[in-house]
């Protein structure tokens, strides 16, 4: 199967290098004249004017380019050095990056590439009339056009055309050094900085973010090219980096991440070695994939103030770097030192280069002789040094590959996985890890034997990671026979976290669950969308589920210490299997444990043990409404300073287990108010959406509440029914600062802060109509309600609404819902 899917990428890179015609050719004579400049003050962003430029002819017409251009503070005859800043995917002319560049000291252009105006300033893109083609990549223009399609009327001859143009703009300043303009980008933008750094001979650097050469070697852009040869073809012979590289003159740093999921790090290594001007790299584990990821590394302003201002240079300078003996070691030359070094390694052969997990360590560095040295781990497939100058500025050397790739293989069939023959600290196939989490083999738990597989979480900006996942594609994707998935998994005492496991059917960039377990951070359990056995932090849980892709019918079996469920798993819509997925989505400190991991595929007569026949009355099973459930929180088995599902809080409020105060046992949990422009944060909220949302039968929640004595503040909890972004609300609870207490706009008996009540609202959603009984030390009272426009329950949520300093308790939530009754 890998070489089938590899087998149009192959034939078409031996086209490229034997045909060279295609290559596009640009009009230096007309491109290197500073176009005419239209000032567009109404879209000025302070000291940053907006103009349109002329740009390249397009389909025989004349176009206009939108930009922001921007000048440093200078001095009477002084010149400054420039910048031209090139955006990529979903971007647009970025004003917020000139201004870093002009507090840098630079004179600064960012043009949009795609026809559009940033309308509103933050990154709303508008089609303008006198716009060129639309980004990104010419993949669809070529689709469409055909061999009709001009070359200079393909977006990627555009938008290098608008680069030479900006820099043709900036050259015409008189302020401007004109000896010394770089250029820049991110993502395409980084791919377009590639091409036009190399055709365009003034730039003095470039600087390519992301984005490099062999495209059509990169998973994400190689689907897009297999669907038309045709298109492949031509796209490769005028369109990819690789082609124009050699040419370059500039001296290039390239930045990029391990696990970049557009542009991979071998096709990353490959563009560096077409480079034969002065280059450089910084290369970080698992880097963050957008705009204000890619302009934030410290790195590029250096390289751009020692290559353009010509300040002494902060980034050390390594060479003669090799491979020697079970070591890498690299040498750095005196004007920078080498404050410390790591070795950056990954053990996998996996040839989806996304996929591969990665490690680092430190390396040895002997500061008298100027040499770095690592020993590198056994089993390591691919390395390279990283090299930190004082200031922490990171000089990348070389990616090494020691162990060429193995191709990518669906899980083996009856295929289970145990850990057991794997030493503790592996990493294993198929993980995306960000930085500072991980997922590797332990022995600290296991379900049975002496390891498992420990996902540990961490705050990141990709919530959804660290993952290990399963790709079928093409011929292996899975449309017939009988699935099983069955595993067992514990969510680290101390340390909880949300964490799923998925079967998806993707089409295009959308996808349908065949399953999905989700469990948070309190233990809750949730299967397709059902309520199933709360996992105690701590205990084991067995999963056992199995889909029948041929009439899309399954379950789903759940066994803990507490006992056994069964779930039926109807799926509608979901007709293959392409994607396994392990997500821990925590995004704060967890860990949680996967052992005795069994994915299998039968045919219908191999299939003995699993049914899918219809299931005892036990079983939950899916219908077109919501399901039972009965959820009971008390906080005691959770850390202090742990948050929980279903917060969401502004800056410096927060909802948070604490041991201060509980109604009961030692833990609660505290909503911290603050001002903030988000009056109504922090807030701990849940919602009943689509055929979810409960129509019938009665729901119940229960809670013990407390205002902090000396900082009371505004709380509310209200019941909504939501329609579009209307709602109706059926119960409506409200405590000010004084403890005044007001249900449904009427008033009930006061809680004075510091002082424990306990609630019990029941909403009869047949009837429509509600009882809220209060509870103060020995007294009590129950109030009866009617909700005459309230027809069914799509939220709830607990409000700190004081924005101000403000601390109010919630213990022993009981949240329950039956929809017979």
């Amino acid at each position: 199967m890998y070489w089938q899917r590899w087998r149009i990428a192959v034939v078409l890179l031996c086209l490229c290098h034997s045909v060279q015609a295609g290559k596009l050719s640009w009009d230096h004579a007309r491109l290197d004249q500073p176009p005419t400049v239209t000032h567009v003050p109404e879209h000025d962003q302070g000291n940053i004017k907006a103009v349109f430029y002329d740009g390249p002819i397009f389909q025989d017409k004349p176009t206009r380019v939108f930009a922001y251009l921007g000048m440093p503070d200078i001095k009477p005859g002084q010149k400054v050095p420039a910048m031209v800043l090139v955006h990529g995917g979903g971007g647009t002319a970025f004003h917020q990056w000139v201004k870093i560049w002009n507090d840098r000291g630079y004179a600064a252009i960012a043009m949009d590439t795609t026809g559009c105006i940033n309308s509103d300033g933050k990154g709303k893109r508008q089609r303008h009339a006198d716009g060129g083609p639309d980004g990104w990549g010419s993949f669809t223009q070529m689709a469409m056009g055909g061999d009709s399609l001009a070359d200079q009327d393909l977006w990627t001859h555009q938008a290098v055309s608008q680069i030479m143009l900006a820099n043709s703009l900036l050259r015409s300043i008189p302020q401007i050094d004109t000896e010394h303009i770089g250029i820049t980008g991110i993502s395409w933008g980084g791919y377009l900085t590639c091409i036009a750094g190399s055709v365009d001979d003034r730039f003095k650097i470039a600087i390519p973010v992301y984005g490099c050469g062999f495209m059509y070697e990169s998973p994400q852009y190689m689907q897009l090219l297999e669907k038309k040869v045709a298109i492949s073809k031509r796209w490769i012979q005028t369109c990819d980096p690789s082609l124009y590289l050699p040419d370059a003159k500039a001296s290039f740093l390239w930045l990029t991440g391990t696990n970049d999921k557009h542009f991979t790090l071998d096709t990353f290594r490959k563009s560096r070695l077409l480079v034969s001007s002065p280059q450089t790299a910084a290369i970080r584990i698992a880097m963050t994939h957008s705009h204000t990821a890619g302009w934030q590394p410290p790195e590029i302003y250096a390289f751009a103030d020692d290559k353009l201002k010509q300040l002494p240079s902060t980034l050390v300078q390594g060479y003669d770097y090799k491979q020697t003996q079970g070591q890498i070691q690299s040498r750095y030359q005196p004007a920078v030192a080498c404050d410390k070094a790591q070795l950056v390694y990954t053990t996998s052969t996996n040839s989806d280069w996304r996929q591969r997990p990665w490690e680092s360590i430190d390396a040895m560095v002997n500061k008298s002789q100027r040499v770095v040295t690592a020993t590198v781990p056994a089993n390591t497939s691919a390395c390279f040094l990283n090299l930190l100058s004082p200031r922490g500025l990171i000089t990348s050397m070389p990616l090494m590959v020691l162990r060429e790739s193995t191709p990518v293989t669906p899980v083996a069939d009856t295929a289970l996985e145990d850990f057991e023959n794997r030493s503790v600290g592996d990493g294993v196939s198929g993980s995306v890890v960000a930085a500072g989490t991980s997922i590797k083999i332990t022995n600290k738990v296991s379900q049975s034997g002496k390891h498992a597989l420990a996902f540990t979480d961490a705050p990141a900006k990709q919530g959804w990671l660290p993952m290990r996942q399963h790709w079928f594609k093409g011929k292996d994707q899975i449309d017939s026979g009988i699935v099983e998935l069955s595993f067992d998994l514990m969510q680290a005492p101390d340390q909880t976290g949300r964490f799923y496991i998925q079967l998806r059917d993707y089409k295009n960039n959308q996808y349908v669950n065949g399953l999905s377990i989700d469990i948070d951070d309190l233990g809750q359990v949730t299967i397709n969308k059902q309520n199933a056995m709360h996992i105690k932090p701590g205990q084991w849980c067995h999963f056992n589920a199995t889909i029948n892709m041929t009439d899309g019918q399954g379950q789903c079996v759940q066994t803990t210490e507490q006992g056994t469920e069964t779930y039926s798993l109807n799926t509608e819509g979901f007709n293959k299997i392409n994607w396994l997925g392990y997500v821990s989505a925590g995004n704060t400190k967890a860990v949680t444990y996967l052992d005795n991991v069994k994915f299998a595929v039968k045919t219908q007569t191999q299939q003995s043990k699993t049914s899918t026949k219809p299931l005892s009355k036990t079983n939950v099973e899916i219908t077109n409404h919501a399901q039972s459930f009965d959820q009971r929180y008390d906080f005691e088995d959770l850390p202090v300073g742990k948050s929980v599902t279903g917060v969401q809080a502004s800056s410096g409020s927060s909802v948070l287990v604490t041991d201060v105060v509980s109604a009961t046992g030692k833990k609660s949990l505290a909503f911290t108010d603050a001002k903030s422009n988000q009056s109504w944060l922090p807030m701990l909220q849940r919602w009943f959406k689509g055929d979810q949302q409960l129509t019938t039968g009665t729901f119940q929640i229960q809670f013990d509440l407390m205002q902090n004595p000396e900082s009371p503040g505004k709380f509310y909890l209200h019941l909504r029914d939501y329609n579009d972004t209307k709602y109706v609300n059926g119960i409506a609870l409200q405590i000010d600062q004084q403890g005044h207490t007001i249900l449904n706009s009427h008033a009930i008996e006061t809680i004075f802060p510091g002082q424990w009540c306990h609630f019990e609202i029941q909403l009869n959603l047949d009837q429509g109509t509600a009882t809220c009984k209060q509870a103060i030390g020995d007294s009590s009272k129950t109030h009866e309600l009617k909700m005459n426009s309230f027809k069914k329950l799509s939220w709830y949520g607990f409000v700190a609404n004081d924005n101000q300093t403000a601390i109010t308790y919630l213990d022993n939530l009981s949240v329950r819902y039956d929809p017979s009754k």
